[in-house]
C-alpha cells in the first residue's frame, strides 16, 4: 500500500455476512468515485478494506466497523463530512479518523505473479477432467474476489505408473510446483510396485504435496488397498486427505469431487503460502480449551469431550509446526490452570508446549499486550480463542490487529470451526528444526532477560552468555531455513528481500553472487541460523543485497561480526568498499538505525556526493563503509553506540517503554529529536547506578528525563532533582549504617548457632542424646519450602528474596540507595544461611550415629550407617571418615541410626536390622526382628574378615560369558574384562548382602576378593582386603530384598530415553555417507523398526589406532570430530536422520587418546593412568598399543577437559555413546560416564543420559550407562550363556543389560541370528553388531531369515509399553525388570540354578539356546499360558471357528508340575514365553519406531484365573522431568469374577496413548477382543462369562 494511503475508520456496518459482502462491493464504487471527484482516480479493485468479525471470517458475524485506505486529502474530506451514503436504500457509514492501533491493510496480490499449483491424477477418465474444468471457472473467480492469483496447472500424463516418474523427473509440471495428487482406490489394487514407487518418490518430493481421495472406496479389497496406502505416506511430511474427511469437511465433493479439489486446494495451498504470518496463539481456557470453570469444578471436574480434545490437538500440531501456544484465562489461580495439564493426563496439549500465560482477573486485552511484549512479536501476528463473545468484542475493539477465533459454546458446532478455520492448519508450509525448536528457544530467552537483570552494563551481558557466531556459507540443506528466514523477518530486514527455496539455491549455486550465513548459540541454547547477507560485486565494491537477522539475535554481536566477514570477503576479493542497500518500509527501522549509527562509527568519506555518506536513490537509502575500516568492526563497539549522535539520520518519536520492551535494547540511553534524553533501566539501583557512570557524558541542556519503570512516568526538572538528592544521600546513608549493623548482629548469630549445634552434635556423638534427623528435616523443609513444592531448593531462596523485596519496596516510594543497602542486607542474609545450612548438613552428616568398640591387638572397629545399611569400619581409636567410592550412591536416603548398647554388644541398627560387636571382635548381623542372620570370627588382622556361612549360596558376585551358566559366586576376584566383570559383592542366601570398599589403586583388579571356603562341619566366607576397607551389610531375608537394597545403596538406574526400548542397529565397517542412509533407507523400505544405529572407529577417523607404539600416536588422528567420509555434514546429516528416519546415531568411544599432539600435552598434565606394564592384568586386556594412552577419568580436570572435548559433537547431534575398551583401571568405565553425562548436561540438559558399556563397575547405572557382554564369538556355545552372563550382572550391579546379537567375532548363520534375536527380544536393550569381514546382521541382507526377523522386532516394539513401565518401577522401587527365576520362585528347587530361562517381568521367557532347535524347560507348578502363541493369534485376520478342538502347537495353556521337561521341539518362528493366570501386559500395536507409540490404541492382554494388576507408565520419552513427577501412571486391574478391566489415570504424559483395546484368554484357551473405548480417563471394559474364540467385539 502507497505511504500516500491513509486509512479511516466505517462504522454502523451491517451484522448480517452476506449483506457485508455485499457492502463492501458498494463501499468500493463510492469510494472510487469520490476519489475521482477529488482529483485522486484510484480503480474500485484497487481499493483496500478491513472488516471486523466475530469468529471466522468464513462464517462469522460482522461487528459492524472496519477501516478502509485512501488517499490522504480523501481520507480527509470524508473525515470532516463524518458519515458515507453508499447504497440508493440510503444506507449510511459513519467515518471518523483511525485511532491508536491500526491494523495493516490486507495484503494485495502482486499484479502479474501467481501460485501455480500443479494437479496430477491415479487415472485418465475425460470425464472426470470436464468436471473439473467447468469447477475451475467458478473456483477462480472467487480465487479473483479474494485477490488472490493462483494458476491450476493440469498434468498432461496421467496414471499410476507415470506419477511417480513425474515426481522425481526435474522439468515435469509436479516437480516444479506444489502438487496435488487425485486418486481412486481401484487404481491401487495390483499394483503394488508401482505404489511403492509413488510413495519412495514422495518421499523425496521438494514441494508440498498432497494426496486427496475423489472417490470412495467400494469393495473390501479397495478399503485395504487405501488403508495400506496412507499407512505408507504416514510418516512423510505431506498431507493425505481419505474420502472420510473430504466428505465431511467439503460434502460437494459426493457430487463434483472437481470441486472439492479446486476447495481444498485454496484451503491448503494459498492459506499456507499467501497467507497471513501467524506466530501465536492464545487460547482462553475454561469452555474453550475443557468443559468447566477450574475455580468451580476444581481440577479433576472438568469434562474432555471429543471437540476439546481436538482443539488441543490442532494446538498441539501448530506448536510442533513452529508456532507459539500461549494462555490467557481469567482464573484466580495460574497454579490451579496449570495443574489442569499436569494432572490431567487425557489433555493432549502438554505443559511444555506452552510459552507463556497471563492467568489474572485482568482484561484480556492487557494480556495480549503483555504477552506481545514478553515475546517480542507485534499483535497482528496474533490469533485469539475465547468462546465469550464479550471477551471477543473487547479484544478486537482494543487490539484490532488481532486475528479472532470465536469458539462456540455448542460442542456440536465445533465441527465447523475446526474444519473451516484455515488458521488452525498446520499443514502446507515446510518445517523447518528452527519451528521445531522455537518454543524452547522462546523459554530460553526468557533466561537471557533473567541475565540480562543480573549484567546491567552490556559487555557484561555479553560476555556471561558465551555467545559463539559460525558464519559459513550455506549448505543444500539451509534452503528451506533461508527462504524461511527471509519471509518471515521484518524489523531487522534491509531490503525486505523475500526469497524462495529455489531462488535462496540460485544464490548460493551462483558464482558471482556470495551468500554468508550466521548460526549462533549461547550457554543457554542454541538460535539455530538465524542470519544471512545476500550480496553480489561490483567492480569496486561488494554490495549487500539483503541483511536479514532475526530479532531473537539483536544486540549479540551477530550484526558486526556479519559485516566484519563481509569486509574481510571484499578485502580478500580486490573490493575497497561494502555498499549496504536499504529499501525503507513501515517495520525496519530498527536496520536502518542500525546502519546510521554503524555509518556514524565508520566515519566514511563522501563516497556518493550526498554529503551524510550514504545516497538516496528511487526510495532505496544506501549505505557506504571503507571495507578496511569495517574489517576492524567487533561486538563490543556496541557499547560506542550508547550515546552517539545519530540519532538524526533516524526518524524517530519520543517513547517511554516498560522495561521489558527493551530487555534487547542495544542503547541505555537514546537522544530524541527534541533533543531529549530518554533514559532506560529496569529499576531505580540500576538507573542511579547509571547516572553515576554516565553522569558526565548526559548533556547539560537537557530537558527533562524519561523513565520506565512500569507503565512509564515523567521525573522530575533538574530543579526538582534537588530534594530528590537529599532522599537519595539520607536513603544510602540509613542503608550504610543498617547493613552494617545487621552483618555484626549476624555474624554473632550465627557464631552461636554454630557453637550450640558443635555442642550438641558432641553430645550425640558420646551418646547421651539422639537427634531424630528424619523429624528435623521435615519440620525445616515445611517452614522453608516457600514455593510449597514439598521440598527445600534454589527456587525456595527465590520466592523468599522476593518476597523480602516486596517488603521493602513497599516500604517507599523512591526506590533509591536505601533500595541498594536492602537489597546488600537481604543477599548478606541469604548467604549466611546458606552458609549456615551448608555447615550444619556438614556436621549433620559427621555427627552420624558411630559407634567405635575397641577389639583385642589394640584395634578399633566403626559401626555406623548409610541409608538402611550398615557399615563395618576398622579404624585407629579416633576414628577415620568413610572411604570415598563411586560405588555408593551420595544422595542415598539417610535413614534413622540407633546406638544398640547392651552390657555385651555395642553396635547400630536401623530399619533393616542390626549389627554389633563384643569385646572379642566378633561381629553379629541380626535382622529386623532380632533373629541372628550371621556372625564373624573374632577380627585378628587388618586385611581379613571372616563371616559363618549356614546355608545355600552367595549369589551377585557377576560372571565370564563363557562361565555363565551357574548364579553361584563361591569365590570372586573383582575385576572388569571384555566378557567378565566381576564385584566386591555377594547375596547370602544366609539372609544378607554385602558390599566390600577398599583403598583402589589405578589397575582393573579391585584389591578385594571373597571365598566360600568348606571345612566339612562348617562354612566360611574370607574376605581379604588390601589397604584400608569399608563393608555395608544389609540383612535381607531374600534374593529380591536383598538386591533392592543394594540398588538403593549404590543408585537405581534412570529411566533410559524411549528409543533405546527398540532396535538398534549396529556393525563394524560403514564405509561412507551413502551407506549410511541407504541403510536406514532399507530399514524404512523393508518394514523392519529400527530406532538407532551405532558406527564404530570410522565415524571419527579412517584408521584404528591399534598399531600404534606405547605412548605414541599420529599426528593425523582425529580423537574429537568427524570423519568427513561419512559424516560431510554432521548436523545437517544427524537432523535429518532423525527428522526423515526417526534414528539416533552414537558412535564408538576409546578411552585413550591417538593425536601425537595432545598424547604430549595431556601427559606433561599427568593425565594418562599410571599402569602400563601389561603383567598382573587378568586377562592383559592391553598390551603395547594402549600402554601410555589410555586417560585417567579420576581425576576431574580431565574430566572437565573431556566433557569440554565432546560437547560439539553432542552438539552437532550425536544422541548417545558406545563405550569400548575402558577396562584400564576398575573404575574407568564410571568415571567416563561420568565426564560423558557433564557434556550432556551442558548441551541438553534435559536430555536423558545414555551410554552402552562393555563393562560395569558397581553404581555405574545410577548415571543412565548400560552395558553390553562385550565381544562375543558367533558361536551356539556362546549364545547358550549370554543369558546367564545378562542374569549374574543384573544380580551384580548392572541392570540394563544388552550383547553383540548375533555374535561379534566371525561368521553366523541365519538360524543361530535368528534364536539370538530371539533372546535379545526379551532383553533390555536389543541390538546387533558384527566385525567388519562378516555380514552385518540387518535383517534385509538375510532374505531367508528376513520375514522372521521382521516379526520379532515387531515382537519387540509390541512390549514396548510393557517393558517401558518395567523400567520406572525399576526405577522407583529398585524391583530388578530382568531377574532369575530363583528370584520369584525360591520355593522351587527345580528353578533354582536356572540360567537359560529368566523373568522379563511376568514373562517367564524360555527360548532355544540350541542348533538342534530343541530346549529343557521348567515351569513352577500350576498353569501357565503361552504369551507368544496368544500375541501371534490376536493378529489374525480370521479366528478359530467356534468349537474347533485345537492342535497341541497351537494349545495356549499348559499345566506344569514343576518337573523338567527335555529336549523339546521348537519350531524356528517361536520362542516360548509364558506368563501366570492373572497377567496383565500392555502391547503397542505394530510401529516402525517408537515415537509412533501412543498413536494408535493400547492393546492389553488378559490371561484369567486370578484377579491382576499392572501399572502403566507414560511419559515424554526423552527428558529428566519424569523425575520431578511429570508422567502419568495407569493402574489397569483385572477382576477375574466379574471379567471386567478397569483402570484409573493420575498424573500428566507428554506422549501417551489415548484409546485402549483388550484381549482376554481364558483358562479354557479361548480369547475375546474388546471394541476400542476412550483411554483419557477412567474407563472400563467387561467380557461375557463364557465363549469361544470369536470375532464378535465386546463393550
Amino acid at each position: 500500500m502507497a505511504s500516500s494511503f491513509t486509512p479511516i475508520w466505517l462504522g454502523n456496518l451491517p451484522h448480517d455476512p452476506d449483506k457485508l459482502v455485499q457492502a463492501e462491493k458498494d463501499l468500493a464504487t463510492v469510494l472510487a468515485k469520490a476519489c475521482a471527484d477529488m482529483g485522486e482516480p484510484v480503480d474500485a479493485k484497487d481499493l483496500s478494506f478491513r472488516f471486523h468479525t466475530r469468529g471466522s471470517s468464513s462464517n462469522g458475524q460482522g461487528l459492524g466497523f472496519g477501516f478502509a485506505w485512501l488517499p490522504s486529502a480523501v481520507a480527509q474530506h470524508l473525515v470532516q463530512l463524518g458519515r458515507l451514503t453508499y447504497t440508493e436504500d440510503a444506507d449510511f457509514a459513519t467515518v471518523r479518523e483511525s485511532r491508536g492501533a491500526v491494523p495493516p491493510p490486507p495484503a494485495a496480490a502482486v499484479e502479474g505473479e501467481k501460485i501455480a499449483v500443479a494437479v496430477g491424477a491415479s487415472f485418465v477418465a475425460e470425464e472426470f477432467w470436464a468436471d473439473f474444468l467447468l469447477a475451475l471457472s467458478s473456483w477462480q473467480q472467487i480465487f479473483g474476489e479474494a485477490r488472490v492469483a493462483i494458476d491450476l496447472r493440469i498434468s498432461q500424463k496421467h496414471g499410476l505408473s507415470e506419477l511417480g516418474h513425474l515426481l522425481k523427473q526435474r522439468r515435469s509440471l509436479l516437480r516444479r510446483f506444489p502438487a496435488v495428487i487425485l486418486w481412486r482406490p481401484s487404481n491401487l489394487l495390483g499394483a503394488e510396485k508401482r505404489v511403492e514407487s509413488l510413495i519412495a518418490a514422495a518421499r523425496s518430493a521438494e514441494h508440498v504435496l498432497i494426496f486427496m481421495q475423489v472417490k470412495e472406496s467400494q469393495t473390501e479389497e479397495e478399503h485395504q488397498a487405501t488403508h495400506d496406502f496412507q499407512a505408507g505416506l504416514r510418516d512423510v511430511d505431506l498431507c493425505v486427505v481419505g474420502w472420510p474427511d473430504l466428505v465431511t469437511t467439503y460434502p460437494c465433493a459426493a457430487s463434483n469431487p472437481a470441486a472439492a479439489a479446486c476447495a481444498m486446494l485454496l484451503r491448503r495451498c494459498t492459506t499456507a503460502l499467501l497467507g497471513r504470518k501467524i506466530k501465536v496463539f492464545v487460547s482462553d481456557c475454561d469452555h474453550t480449551l475443557w468443559n468447566g470453570i477450574v475455580s468451580e469444578d476444581g481440577v479433576h471436574g472438568l469434562k474432555f469431550s471429543a471437540p476439546y480434545l481436538e482443539l488441543q490437538r490442532k494446538l498441539s500440531e501448530l506448536q510442533k509446526a513452529g508456532r507459539l501456544i500461549c494462555l490467557a484465562s481469567r482464573n484466580s489461580s495460574a497454579e490451579d490452570v496449570l495443574s489442569v495439564f499436569r494432572d490431567r493426563p487425557e489433555c493432549v496439549l502438554q505443559l511444555q508446549q506452552l510459552v507463556a500465560w497471563e492467568v489474572h482477573s485482568g482484561a484480556k486485552p492487557e494480556s495480549l499486550q503483555r504477552l506481545s511484549t514478553k515475546l517480542g512479536l507485534s499483535l497482528d501476528s496474533f490469533v485469539f480463542l475465547d468462546d465469550n463473545f464479550f471477551e471477543v468484542e473487547d479484544v478486537s475493539r482494543r487490539c484490532p490487529e488481532v486475528l479472532l477465533l470465536h469458539v462456540p459454546q455448542k460442542e456440536e458446532d465445533f465441527k465447523a470451526l475446526l474444519q473451516h478455520s484455515w488458521v488452525l492448519d498446520a499443514h502446507g508450509t515446510q518445517v523447518t528444526r528452527e519451528d521445531e525448536q522455537r518454543t524452547e528457544l522462546y523459554r530460553q530467552n526468557a533466561l537471557r532477560r533473567a541475565e540480562r537483570d543480573r549484567h546491567p552494563q552490556l559487555a557484561e551481558f555479553l560476555e556471561a552468555l558465551k555467545v559463539e557466531i559460525d558464519l559459513r556459507q550455506p549448505t543444500l540443506g539451509d534452503q528451506s531455513r533461508l527462504s524461511q528466514l527471509c519471509g518471515r523477518t521484518n524489523q531487522f530486514n534491509t531490503t525486505q528481500l523475500r526469497l524462495s527455496e529455489s531462488e535462496v539455491n540460485s544464490w548460493v549455486q551462483s558464482e558471482t553472487r556470495y551468500v554468508l550465513a550466521a548460526e549462533v548459540k549461547d550457554k543457554f541454547g542454541d538460535y539455530g541460523l538465524v542470519a544471512s547477507a545476500f550480496c553480489s560485486f561490483t567492480t569496486s565494491s561488494l554490495v549487500v543485497d539483503g541483511l536479514v537477522m532475526s530479532c531473537r539475535v539483536l544486540h549479540r554481536g551477530v550484526e558486526q561480526r556479519l559485516l566484519q566477514q563481509l569486509a574481510e570477503t571484499a578485502l580478500a576479493r580486490g573490493k575497497a568498499q561494502v555498499l549496504v542497500r536499504f529499501r525503507p518500509s513501515s517495520k525496519n527501522d530498527l536496520a536502518r538505525g542500525f546502519l546510521a549509527r554503524l555509518h556514524a562509527w565508520s566515519s566514511c568519506p563522501d563516497v556518493s556526493g550526498g554529503g551524510n555518506g550514504y545516497s538516496m536513490e528511487c526510495g532505496e537509502q544506501n549505505f557506504y563503509f571503507q571495507a578496511q575500516k569495517l574489517s576492524t568492526l567487533e561486538a563490543h563497539h556496541l557499547q560506542d553506540f550508547s550515546t552517539d549522535t545519530a540519532g538524526d539520520a533516524i526518524s524517530r518519536e519520543r517513547q517511554v517503554l516498560s522495561w521489558t520492551n527493551v530487555v534487547d535494547a542495544e542503547d541505555w540511553m537514546v537522544e530524541t529529536p527534541d533533543r531529549n534524553w530518554t533514559l532506560r533501566a529496569a529499576s531505580w539501583p540500576q538507573l542511579l547506578q547509571r547516572i553515576a557512570v554516565m553522569g558526565p557524558d548526559i548533556p547539560q541542556k537537557s530537558k527533562a528525563c524519561w523513565l520506565s519503570a512500569g507503565d512509564g512516568f515523567k521525573m522530575p526538572t533538574a530543579e526538582e532533582l534537588v530534594p530528590l538528592g537529599q532522599t537519595v544521600s539520607l536513603g544510602g546513608l540509613m542503608g550504610v549504617c543498617s547493613g552494617f549493623a545487621l552483618k555484626k548482629v549476624g555474624k554473632f548469630a550465627a557464631g552461636l548457632f554454630g557453637a550450640l549445634f558443635c555442642f550438641q552434635q558432641a553430645l550425640a556423638y558420646q551418646g547421651y542424646v539422639t537427634m531424630n534427623w528424619p523429624k528435623i528435616e521435615k519440620d525445616l523443609t515445611e517452614l522453608l519450602d516457600m514455593n510449597k513444592d514439598g521440598k527445600f531448593d534454589a527456587g525456595d531462596i527465590n520466592v523468599g528474596y522476593t518476597k523480602v523485596l516486596k517488603v521493602f519496596q513497599s516500604l517507599t516510594q523512591c526506590r533509591s540507595m536505601e533500595m541498594v543497602a536492602h537489597r546488600a542486607r537481604s543477599r548478606l542474609a541469604v548467604l549466611c544461611f546458606l552458609l549456615t545450612t551448608a555447615y550444619g548438613q556438614f556436621l549433620r552428616g559427621a555427627g552420624d550415629t558411630k559407634v567405635v568398640v575397641p577389639i583385642p591387638h589394640g584395634r578399633h572397629v566403626a559401626l555406623s550407617c548409610k541409608g538402611a545399611a550398615l557399615r563395618l569400619q576398622l579404624v585407629p581409636a579416633h576414628g577415620r571418615p568413610a572411604l570415598d567410592t563411586p560405588m555408593i550412591d551420595p544422595s542415598v536416603p539417610q535413614e534413622t541410626c540407633h546406638e544398640v548398647d547392651t552390657s555385651a554388644e555395642r553396635g547400630v541398627s536401623t530399619s533393616a536390622g542390626s549389627m554389633t560387636v563384643n569385646p572379642a571382635g566378633e561381629l553379629q548381623i541380626r535382622a529386623k526382628g532380632g533373629l541372628l542372620v550371621t556372625s564373624s570370627l573374632p577380627i585378628t588382622g587388618d586385611h581379613d574378615l571372616v563371616f559363618k556361612h549356614h546355608k545355600g549360596r552367595l549369589l551377585g558376585g557377576g560372571a565370564n560369558s563363557p562361565s555363565g551358566m551357574n548364579l553361584s559366586t563361591p569365590k570372586i576376584n573383582p575385576q572388569v574384562g571384555n566378557t567378565g566383570v566381576y564385584s566386591p559383592y555377594y547375596y547370602s542366601e544366609d539372609g544378607y548382602s554385602m558390599l566390600c570398599v577398599v583403598e583402589h589403586s589405578d589397575v582393573n583388579r579391585y584389591p578385594a576378593n571373597y571365598e566360600l571356603k568348606d571345612y566339612g562341619d562348617t562354612k566360611n566366607v574370607h574376605w581379604s582386603f588390601t589397604g584400608l576397607w569399608d563393608c555395608y551389610v544389609m540383612p535381607a531375608a531374600t534374593l529380591k530384598a536383598g538386591t533392592e537394597a543394594y540398588y538403593t545403596l549404590t543408585g537405581r538406574p534412570p529411566v533410559p530415553p524411549r528409543y533405546a526400548f527398540g532396535f538398534i542397529a549396529s556393525r563394524w565397517g560403514w564405509t561412507d555417507r551413502v551407506y549410511i542412509e541407504d541403510t536406514l533407507q532399507r530399514f524404512r523400505d523393508g518394514k523392519y523398526p529400527l530406532d538407532g544405529i551405532i558406527i564404530d572407529f570410522e565415524w571419527f577417523t579412517n584408521e584404528t589406532d591399534y598399531g600404534y607404539p606405547p605412548g605414541e600416536g599420529k599426528p593425523y588422528y582425529h580423537d574429537f570430530g568427524f570423519n568427513s567420509v561419512l559424516f560431510p555434514e554432521p548436523d545437517y546429516q544427524l537432523a535429518d536422520y532423525r527428522l526423515r528416519y526417526n534414528v539416533h546415531v552414537s558412535g564408538i568411544r576409546k578411552p585413550r587418546i591417538g593425536n601425537t599432539k595432545l598424547i604430549k600435552e595431556l601427559d606433561e598434565k599427568g593425565w594418562f593412568l599410571p599402569n602400563c606394564e601389561p603383567s598382573g592384568r587378568s586377562p592383559p586386556e592391553y598390551p603395547g598399543y594402549a600402554c601410555g594412552r589410555n586417560l585417567n577419568y579420576a581425576l576431574p580436570e580431565v574430566r572437565n577437559w573431556y566433557s569440554d572435548s565432546i560437547k560439539p559433537l553432542l552438539d552437532a547431534g550425536m544422541s548417545f555413546w558406545w563405550n569400548d575398551e575402558g577396562e584400564t583401571d576398575f573404575f574407568t568405565f564410571h568415571w567416563w560416564n561420568l565426564a560423558e553425562k557433564m557434556a550432556q548436561e551442558k548441551t541438553l540438559p534435559e536430555h536423558r543420559f545414555l551410554s552402552l558399556n562393555r563393562a560395569f563397575s558397581p553404581g555405574m547405572s545410577r548415571l543412565g550407562a548400560t552395558v553390553w557382554t562385550g565381544d562375543v564369538t558367533a558361536d551356539w556355545s556362546w549364545l547358550l550363556h549370554t543369558p546367564g552372563t545378562m542374569l549374574n550382572w543384573v544380580l551384580a550391579g548392572a541392570p540394563i543389560v544388552s550383547c553383540d546379537t548375533g555374535g561379534f567375532v566371525g561368521q553366523t548363520t541365519a538360524d543361530l541370528l535368528i534364536r539370538w534375536l530371539q533372546v535379545a527380544c526379551f532383553m533390555p536393550v536389543m541390538r546387533v553388531h558384527s566385525e567388519k569381514q562378516v555380514t552385518p546382521h540387518f535383517p534385509f541382507l538375510w532374505p531367508k531369515a528376513s520375514d522372521t526377523i521382521r516379526e520379532i522386532l515387531e515382537l519387540r516394539y509390541r512390549l514396548l509399553p510393557f517393558h517401558y513401565s518395567l523400567a520406572h518401577s525399576q526405577r522407583a522401587t529398585g524391583n530388578l525388570w530382568i531377574r532369575p527365576l530363583a528370584m520369584d520362585y525360591p520355593e522351587t528347587p527345580e528353578v533354582r540354578d536356572v540360567t537359560t530361562q529368566w523373568m522379563d517381568g511376568s514373562i517367564l521367557v524360555a527360548p532355544v539356546l540350541k542348533k538342534n532347535s530343541t530346549h529343557d524347560i521348567v515351569l513352577p507348578p500350576g498353569l501357565w499360558y503361552r504369551f507368544d502363541r496368544a500375541i501371534k493369534l490376536s493378529q489374525q485376520a480370521k479366528g478359530l471357528a467356534l468349537g474347533k478342538v485345537l492342535e497341541e502347537q497351537e494349545m495356549l495353556t499348559i499345566q506344569s508340575t514343576g518337573k523338567v521337561l527335555k529336549n523339546l521341539f521348537v519350531p524356528l518362528k517361536e520362542v516360548p514365553c509364558y506368563v501366570r493366570p492373572g497377567t496383565i501386559i500392555p502391547t503397542s500395536p505394530v510401529v516402525q519406531h517408537s515415537g509412533d507409540i501412543g498413536r494408535f490404541p493400547l492393546e492389553v492382554f488378559i490371561f484369567g484365573g486370578q484377579d491382576g494388576t499392572f501399572a502403566l507408565v507414560e511419559d515424554d520419552g526423552w527428558s529428566t522431568r519424569y523425575m520431578q513427577g511429570e508422567f502419568a501412571a495407569t493402574s489397569l486391574e483385572w477382576s477375574d469374577g466379574h471379567k471386567t478391566l478397569s483402570w484409573q489415570k493420575s498424573g500428566f504424559a507428554a506422549q501417551g496413548f489415548i484409546q485402549i483395546m483388550a484381549y482376554f484368554i481364558s483358562v479354557e484357551g479361548t480369547v475375546q477382543k474388546s471394541a476400542i473405548k476412550d483411554f483419557s480417563e477412567a474407563g472400563s471394559i467387561s467380557f461375557p462369562a463364557q465363549a469361544r474364540w470369536t470375532e464378535e467385539v465386546y463393550q
